[in-house]
């Protein structure tokens, strides 16, 4: 008769002799279940799925931080601390007594969340180290990937737009800023201004780090009457002047580009590219990364009695 798995209270895992708790599991899996907020009838279903997958996060997030013991690296103590005065700045406005106050109406000691800050750092340094740092995308896989992806995909608008938004400074008069978005219109069409540079500079428009550019649009669909008029007007390649919507938010449009056949072009989606790669790439490496680390390290998944 096969020895049943051994069962033992209050114990999910053990990874390298480290043993994961049945609590600490389901801390973990409470919050994915709040992340996704299943409907009230399928909570139980959608709790066991997220037992099941916290208990693989720890078990991973174990085999990591046992590897770095194993390396004896020391993370510096600045390097938490500084992590843990960036969070509280960032999601308690610096005040330290509203985190500790969360985390006591969750039972959990700062002690015990300071650690679990200090082991995520430690996570990320050694991913960045064994994952990230060996990832390499070439513009051939670019390449690749856009004739692969992008073969058969349409443009959303066949007018690819940028804009520069300018907006009369504190006390200044409409006409005053008129008068210089005129000028300023004039050097863009001579040449002697670049649209993207003076759009990062000057433009309160959302896309003014991106040069001002909104890419591919349909404007009928996205634009006022008046800027698809003004984009009416122009070729390919071509500013537009001034263009006042009342009460003082004056436009300065340019014509980029015309996709006759709707094709998505590459240097649109170069990034978007780059990026879903990249991220491809992690999660196979990270993937054979944890497979390696599992090789030589003992892991044994209880059945714990709850």
């Amino acid at each position: 008769m096969a020895q049943e798995a051994l069962v033992i209270d209050g114990v999910a895992a053990e990874v390298g002799g480290v043993r994961i708790t049945v609590a600490d599991v389901l801390e973990d899996a409470r919050d994915i279940v709040q992340r996704e907020r299943p409907p009230a009838g399928e909570v139980v279903q959608a709790m066991a799925a997220a037992y099941t997958e916290a208990l693989s996060n720890l078990v991973t997030r174990q085999l990591i931080l046992l590897r770095y013991e194993q390396a004896q690296q020391k993370l510096p103590e600045w390097a938490v601390k500084r992590r843990v005065e960036s969070i509280i700045e960032e999601h308690f406005g610096g005040d330290r007594s509203l985190l500790v106050s969360m985390l006591g109406e969750r039972g959990i000691s700062f002690e015990k969340w300071r650690k679990k800050i200090e082991e995520d750092t430690i996570i990320t340094a050694m991913r960045q180290q064994f994952v990230d740092a060996g990832i390499s995308i070439s513009p051939k896989d670019i390449a690749a990937a856009y004739k692969a992806r992008y073969a058969d995909k349409t443009l959303p608008g066949h007018v690819r737009v940028a804009m520069i938004l300018l907006r009369p400074e504190k006390g200044e008069e409409v006409t005053n800023a008129m008068a210089k978005a005129e000028a300023l219109a004039a050097r863009l069409r001579s040449g002697a201004a670049d649209f993207s540079a003076e759009a990062r500079r000057l433009s309160q428009d959302p896309h003014a780090r991106d040069g001002g550019d909104w890419g591919y649009i349909e404007p009928t669909d996205e634009s006022r009457k008046e800027l698809c008029d003004a984009l009416d007007g122009l070729a390919a390649g071509q500013t537009s002047d001034p263009v006042l919507i009342k009460p003082d938010y004056i436009y300065i449009l340019k014509k980029v580009a015309v996709s006759d056949d709707l094709k998505v072009p590459l240097d649109s989606v170069y990034g978007e590219i780059e990026r879903d790669l990249r991220n491809e790439a992690g999660v196979q490496r990270f993937d054979a990364w944890i497979e390696t680390l599992r090789k030589t390290t003992t892991v044994r998944i209880l059945k714990p009695t709850i």
